[in-house]
């Protein structure tokens, strides 16, 4: 009995032993696969990191050009806003010298009719009004009677002889 229990013991440290190799290869290969995990995990996360501050970078750079673009919608709001009110001016300054040369013109045209004066044989006669009325000023009155055609038997343009 001792031989077969020899024998039996032989085999049970036999089976054991191939039963440690396989264990020992099963660790060795889930080891082998733990560490190329960790390096998958480590290209993952490396990659997730980058895209991380890519996508960090992207939200700063969208935000920085939001920024830029709302400065630009300022600076074109107050360029419009100026351009309006210039073209007012230009506009309110072009109706006033309008309205200057209208007068002007009307002041020309008084003068002229108060300057033309008829004499008796129906002939028209021109005096220097202008010269005397700009030295004597607007509205002084200083205009002599012949210009206005009383006091010397001169009618107006409008009456005949």
């Amino acid at each position: 009995m001792e031989m077969a229990s020899l024998l039996s013991l032989q085999e049970e440290n036999q089976l054991l032993q191939q039963e440690l190799s396989r264990v020992e290869d099963l660790l060795a290969q889930s080891r082998a696969e733990r560490d190329e995990l960790d390096i998958k995990y480590n290209v993952v996360s490396e990659r997730s990191d980058s895209g991380q501050m890519a996508s960090q970078s992207v939200q700063e750079a969208g935000l920085g050009l939001i920024t830029d673009l709302r400065l630009a919608e300022s600076r074109t709001e107050a360029a419009l806003e100026k351009q309006a009110q210039l073209e007012e001016q230009l506009q309110d300054k072009m109706l006033h010298e309008k309205d200057l040369a209208q007068q002007q013109m009307q002041s020309d045209l008084d003068e002229a009719d108060l300057s033309a004066t008829w004499v008796p044989g129906g002939c028209c006669i021109r005096q220097a009004s202008l010269q005397k009325s700009d030295r004597a000023g607007p509205g002084s009155g200083a205009s002599s009677e012949a210009e206005s055609g009383e006091g010397s038997g001169q009618q107006g343009p409008h009456r005949e002889a």
